[in-house]
């Protein structure tokens, strides 16, 4: 029971976090690309402690911050084909994890977080291909 408690409000202390970090990128026009990245990591990790634990309205609201973050300009910093095609894809995955979460489909759920991942690693591997640092 102690367990459950601790756990429940280590989950609302995240999303706390999580939605002030979202706050702060949708007010600021100025974000940059490594915060929106570092909000996208944390709204991952949410999801995942939410498809392990079966928490679909952490999952839902996760997945549709994450679906958001790729209309900020900080996201979209590269204009080329491939990265808006790879965009396109991660932003399909995000939102088909929200539907399956808002269907408590665990198992649609975990497919979408699995491509969404996916996605995230191919585009990271095609930025470090032309990037010559290795970063984003």
């Amino acid at each position: 029971m102690k367990i459950k408690f601790f756990a429940t409000i280590a989950a609302i202390s995240l999303v706390a976090l999580a939605g002030t970090r979202f706050s702060k990128a949708q007010t600021d026009t100025k974000a940059t690309t490594k915060e929106v990245m570092n909000m996208k990591l944390d709204y991952s990790h949410y999801i995942l402690n939410a498809v392990a634990t079966g928490n679909f309205s952490l999952m839902s609201e996760n997945a549709e911050k994450l679906s958001q973050l790729t209309q900020l300009s900080a996201w979209s910093g590269h204009k080329t084909t491939e990265y808006e095609v790879l965009s396109a894809e991660f932003r399909k995955h995000a939102d088909a994890l929200a539907k399956a979460a808002k269907e408590r489909n665990l198992d649609a759920a975990s497919l979408a977080y699995v491509q969404m991942t996916l996605s995230c690693v191919n585009c990271h591997k095609y930025m470090r291909a032309g990037n010559k640092t290795g970063e984003l």
